[in-house]
């Protein structure tokens, strides 16, 4: 796991992601279903 050599982070973005997340847990969503969503892995 890890990000390519040289290529930078959004942090900002990861962030905003990560709160979307929650929102949609907090909602009653299946982890998958929020993962599928937002575009990444459920792991």
């Amino acid at each position: 796991m890890g990000n390519i050599a040289g290529v930078k982070r959004d942090f900002k973005a990861l962030e905003k992601r990560r709160l979307k997340g929650l929102k949609l847990r907090r909602e009653g969503m299946p982890r998958s279903e929020v993962a599928r969503r937002l575009g990444v892995s459920r792991h």
